[in-house]
């Protein structure tokens, strides 16, 4: 072996610890990357706005005025003379009557007395009473609903309480009432009057009731 042979181990030595630290340094991690920004997740979208409804029609509040019905009656006293209702005043066998605007038929009135129809019991006591115009003729009953006409071309309804409506002119007219005629029992309403009569009638049911009222003023 040569001199220079015994100094080549050195430099191996050298040479392998200059790859060794290079290739240390190579393994080593690189300095970190930064972390990617955070992707903001899309905000929600705002709710489309809600299609706005049609708006109501207009409400009409104002009340509806009662029906007036103008009725011959028979005066009480003289009260009737200053009644606002009364429009004029008719001429007849017994006198004249007064002509008056109402909304109710009045039952119970200082000035304007209707005539009445009873409807009473096998033992002759009053159970059921209407009020209707003077004279008017009696045409029907249908349950608490008494009809009654004042000429050929008008018929009304009446019921106990005095609430009064018109048969139309499209509606069915009421049967005539068939009313075999009965002896009158003692009945208070016409205590008083010596025109009462007294009829067994068939309603719109076809049940028989007892009526009582004022034949016409001869």
């Amino acid at each position: 072996m040569t001199r220079n042979d015994k100094t080549s181990p050195p430099l191996m030595l050298m040479l392998c610890a200059g790859i060794a630290l290079g290739a240390c340094s190579r393994q080593q991690d690189p300095s970190p990357a930064a972390a990617p920004a955070p992707v903001e997740a899309p905000a929600p979208a705002a709710d489309a706005p809600a299609e706005a409804a049609p708006p109501s029609p207009p409400v009409d509040a104002t009340p509806t005025a009662p029906a007036t019905y103008e009725f011959a009656f028979t005066a009480q006293g003289d009260a009737a003379d200053k009644d606002a209702r009364v429009v004029r005043w008719e001429g007849g066998p017994c006198g004249e009557s007064p002509v008056a605007r109402v909304q109710v038929m009045p039952l119970d009135d200082k000035a304007l007395l209707p005539d009445f129809v009873v409807e009473y019991d096998t033992a002759g006591k009053e159970i059921k009473r209407w009020g209707k115009p003077y004279e008017a003729e009696v045409i029907g009953l249908d349950g608490d609903r008494l009809s009654f006409r004042t000429d050929a071309s008008h018929a009304y309804w009446t019921d106990p309480a005095g609430a009064i409506g018109a048969l139309e002119a499209g509606d069915a007219p009421p049967p005539a009432l068939d009313a075999p005629l009965l002896d009158c029992p003692a009945l208070p309403t016409f205590a008083k009057s010596e025109y009462e009569q007294c009829y067994d009638v068939a309603d719109a049911a076809g049940q028989r009731r007892k009526l009582a009222w004022e034949g016409v003023c001869s």
